[in-house]
């Protein structure tokens, strides 16, 4: 009777085993390659030379492409009536040699070989002057924040502003121990002020809200003046890197919708300098 019993689980497993293999079915998921999209980052400063690197995203199916494009035709053009030809230095980065930006001028620049033709335009405007920079103890730090890491200080910046004109500017921070050769970039989010919301009496007053400085920091600030394009794409970085929309999106090359990435000409005035030491 055991031995009868035995053999007909043995059967029934088998049975159901095979009706579940049966059922497997081989399912292909066409995977399409995607085309790569030109990637570009480029600027122009106040007396320096125009500078832009020019790649491609990478296809999975084919990782054989390679990412720079060295083989493009970039050409800077000034309102000046000034144009060059920007030399390909390898790594798909370009250098200019004998335009200088100048405020007031626009610049176009052209990218261009056998599979794209891009041109994007930027203007420079005059850096603003940065006046003084505070620091201040963070009241909204927790005590227990203060005894196990540091003493927070927020920063504010105070620079000038044109009342007259309508002004737009990035900020940019970098932090490091006071005996450090290099800064850290601590741009995780870009700063951006739009001057009608801020200006009083010529000044600007910006506080550090996101960026705290422990004691004994090594700091370096920059404000670059920026024309609006700059600021609208670098706001629409701020959205996707913050997670904010419904969708994902890229944000609004100068370059046009086919190309990712963006050339500014742009001014800066720079700040460095220590935190408090102070105690905690």
């Amino acid at each position: 009777m055991n031995t009868f019993n035995y053999i007909v689980k043995f059967i029934l497993i088998t049975l159901i085993v095979i009706g579940a293999y049966s059922c497997i079915e081989t399912i292909d998921i066409d995977l399409n390659s995607s085309n790569p999209v030109v990637t570009t980052e480029g600027q122009i400063e106040l007396d320096s030379v125009a500078w832009i690197s020019i790649n491609h995203t990478t296809d999975f199916f084919d990782p054989d492409i390679p990412p720079a494009i060295d083989d493009a035709i970039v050409t800077l053009y000034s309102s000046s009536g000034e144009n060059e030809i920007l030399q390909n230095v390898g790594s798909g980065y370009y250098l200019g040699n004998t335009i200088l930006g100048k405020i007031g001028d626009s610049y176009s620049i052209t990218i261009e070989n056998n599979d794209f033709n891009y041109t994007a335009n930027s203007k420079l405007f005059a850096p603003c002057e940065i006046i003084d920079v505070k620091f201040e103890k963070n009241k909204y730090q927790y005590e227990e924040d203060i005894e196990e890491m540091d003493t927070a200080y927020t920063t504010t910046i105070i620079f000038t502003d044109d009342p007259d004109t309508e002004n737009f500017y990035l900020v940019k921070y970098w932090g490091s121990e006071v005996d450090a050769e290099e800064y850290e970039d601590l741009n995780y989010y870009y700063t951006l002020v739009e001057d009608k919301y801020y200006v009083k009496d010529g000044k600007i007053e910006l506080d550090s809200w996101f960026q705290d400085f422990y004691r004994n920091t090594k700091v370096k600030i920059a404000v670059y003046s920026i024309d609006e394009d700059t600021y609208t794409y670098h706001y629409q970085l701020n959205d996707i890197n913050s997670g904010g929309g419904s969708t994902p999106y890229n944000p609004q090359s100068n370059f046009g919708t086919d190309a990712m990435g963006y050339f500014v000409a742009w001014s800066n005035d720079t700040w460095e300098g220590i935190t408090p030491i102070g105690t905690k």
